[in-house]
């Protein structure tokens, strides 16, 4: 535990952590985004992460739970251990699936496997009478960095694929191009674009939700291969 009050399950087993532990209002929980909980003390990590500045916003008390690399498929049994580990916690702040997406090239099956995750996650946050928070990343101010870096951020919100290059006399085996993106527009509701053959991207549906990106993205005919 640090002078701010936030402690690190890095520290069970330890003393302080167990004098600690009871008074714990508010638990994170997730990936990297959120800790580095399995890469040794807290004070060797490469950088602070969100736990630490929510600590100084709020008069709560904040445990970091953060896991670097952790995938959605264990965060149902992340959630479950801190329900025990933190029995008196009121809020549950839980964030995951960019390792998902790191890992599975097929975006629409792993993102219906990250919101499954997440909400058994949350169900059984509600089913212990706390409340549930999905923690979300915000989009960078791509005005902040230089352009490359700035169109590799912008980037990060589109599906993409790979095709193959099969014939004798290809350049290159294989491509990838952008096909569709997401960008969310407040209250868990999204803009959905696609890429026409004009290299441009066009607006397709406004005020989706997440499922309804989705299946968009699985059975519209502007996202079907010719």
């Amino acid at each position: 535990m640090n002078g701010d009050g936030i402690i690190f399950t890095v520290d069970q087993w330890t003393p302080t952590f167990e004098a600690g532990r009871a008074a714990v209002d508010v638990v994170c929980a997730g990936d990297s985004l959120t800790g580095w909980n399995n890469f040794g003390p807290h004070d060797t990590w490469p950088f602070r992460t969100y736990p630490d500045f929510l600590q100084e916003l709020c008069d709560y008390r904040v445990a970091n739970g953060g896991i670097a690399g952790e995938i959605s498929d264990n965060g149902p049994q992340q959630v479950h251990d801190y329900l025990h580990l933190f029995p008196n916690a009121r809020f549950f702040i839980m964030g995951m699936g960019t390792n998902d997406l790191g890992s599975w090239p097929d975006t629409v099956t792993t993102s219906r496997r990250i919101i499954g995750n997440l909400a058994r996650m949350a169900q059984m946050v509600l089913d212990q009478g706390k409340q549930p928070i999905l923690f979300n990343v915000p989009n960078a101010n791509e005005t902040m960095f230089p352009p490359r870096i700035a169109c590799e951020i912008h980037a990060k919100r589109d599906f993409g694929a790979s095709f193959a290059c099969p014939g004798p006399t290809a350049m290159f085996p294989s491509f990838e191009t952008r096909f569709a993106r997401l960008e969310h527009a407040g209250g868990g509701r999204f803009t959905l674009s696609y890429m026409r053959h004009t290299d441009k991207w066009f607006r397709l549906s406004w005020n989706l939700t997440a499922d309804e990106c989705l299946d968009a993205v699985e059975n519209d005919c502007h996202f079907q291969l010719i």
